[in-house]
């Protein structure tokens, strides 16, 4: 079967396929500048962990007519080194509480007249406005950085009969969602 592509003047889309050959045979079969994949590709990292995949798309199978190629599929946004230059988008913003330290979020922007950044920070817009997963110690519980963020707050041990208050006062500072982890002394020392 062959993976629907879509050429749009100077690029061309390509969708997922669980197949990487057909991404591969979509790539080899058009020669456009500009290069759109939902697919991961070889030696990018997954996530905030750089944990790497293996069956993505092999780095070896653009053509010369290829300028530049952007990828989305992995959470990490990374620029890969080589010619043409790969772009992994990334999401942008987070997707889960793995990514809850992972600032580095929001869309990459250029213009034909601004070129495009090749170094491992390409230009980007962050979406503020996007919930974020924050974790807060329960006597940090007023705290505005719960307004619109899915919070996990960390209570000790001796102070487990306050949790439905903790939650309640968290859900009145506008978190999105609260989930509580009540630790001993011990735990929360083995955090920090």
């Amino acid at each position: 079967a062959n993976s629907p592509l879509s050429i749009f003047g100077s690029f061309a889309l390509i969708p997922f396929s669980e197949d990487v050959e057909e991404i591969v045979a979509a790539i080899r079969s058009t020669k456009v500048p500009m290069l759109f994949i939902h697919h991961g590709i070889t030696g990018a990292a997954v996530g905030p962990s750089d944990y790497v995949l293996r069956h993505d798309v092999p780095r070896d199978v653009f053509l010369d007519e290829h300028e530049v190629i952007f990828f989305g599929h992995y959470h990490k946004p990374q620029t890969l080194p080589g010619n043409p230059p790969v772009f992994v988008i990334g999401s942008p913003y987070q997707l889960n509480r793995g990514e809850r330290n992972d600032d580095d979020k929001g869309w990459m922007y250029f213009w034909p007249d601004h070129p495009l950044e090749t170094d491992d920070n390409p230009r980007r817009i962050t979406y503020e406005a996007a919930p974020k997963y924050v974790d807060i110690d329960a006597e940090d519980v007023n705290s505005v950085l719960l307004k619109g963020n899915h919070a996990k707050i960390m209570i000790p041990y001796e102070d487990r009969h306050r949790a439905e208050e903790i939650i309640k006062q968290a859900e009145e500072m506008g978190a999105a969602s609260v989930d509580i982890d009540i630790c001993n002394e011990e735990v929360i020392a083995e955090a920090e």
